[in-house]
């Protein structure tokens, strides 16, 4: 029902794909050259690779046209339908012309992607408990597997700009999206986090406060919060090695 609510919006055309990294576009695929000029790009296969799905958007004289693309090999099978709907949540938001910033493809896509991320996952997250999709059992899944991790990593190497971007995204979507009565281990996987990765704080921390004072639903607040995400986490990526 949602994908059809989105396609009805354009109207548009959303495709759903599962692929894994450096697969060719399955056999039989529409528009199989337009996805190719995304799935083509080094930059966008490191992405996905780490993803477990990712979203494309294209507009042209085909039309508009979203593919949904399931990464097989980061995506156990039990987690597949709310990995969907969480993709069909951005796909949403830009049929309903929320801002985001834009994708370039270079090598610092990995920012646009993720700051992205941090102001719209706040509204996908309140869609899907009002379409009753269950999203917090999946997630805690991967955040306990997550957790996991971290208690196992002593000493890691500082990391590079897009894991550093990343390590704070999701400190912002934890300690967003779940509190203590959902998650008991909450607070030491954010504690483990930035200090396990001491340079995502404060700006972490500061900008989680700073998005759950914004009404996000308003699309100027919705867009100055995706301004200050990007430029504050473009800032402390600076700091940082590519």
């Amino acid at each position: 029902m949602w994908r059809l609510e989105i396609e009805k919006t354009g109207p548009q055309k959303v495709f759903l794909l599962q692929m894994a990294p450096g697969d060719p576009v399955p056999a039989g695929t529409k528009y199989t050259d337009i996805l190719q000029q995304f799935t083509d790009n080094p930059n966008f296969q490191d992405q996905f690779s780490k993803a477990q799905a990712l979203s494309i958007t294209y507009q042209g004289p085909e039309g508009r046209l979203s593919f949904v693309l399931l990464n097989s090999r980061q995506t156990p099978k039990e987690d597949e339908p709310y990995v969907i709907a969480h993709e069909f949540g951005h796909l949403w938001l830009k049929a309903l012309r929320y801002p985001a910033p834009a994708y370039f493809g270079g090598p610092s896509s990995c920012l646009s992607i993720l700051a992205g991320d941090a102001v719209q996952h706040v509204l996908i997250r309140g869609e899907m408990d009002r379409r009753k999709i269950d999203w917090r059992e999946p997630w805690l899944r991967s955040l306990r597997t997550a957790l996991g991790a971290l208690e196992a990593q002593e000493n890691p190497p500082p990391p590079d700009r897009c894991q550093a971007v990343t390590q704070a995204v999701l400190w912002i979507d934890v300690s967003l999206g779940l509190d203590e009565t959902q998650w008991p281990e909450r607070k030491r996987f954010l504690e483990l986090l930035a200090r396990q990765f001491p340079v995502i704080q404060p700006v972490a921390g500061e900008l989680a406060a700073e998005l759950k004072k914004e009404n996000l639903t308003m699309k100027p607040d919705h867009q100055r919060a995706l301004q200050t995400v990007f430029t504050r986490l473009k800032q402390m990526a600076m700091t940082l090695p590519k």
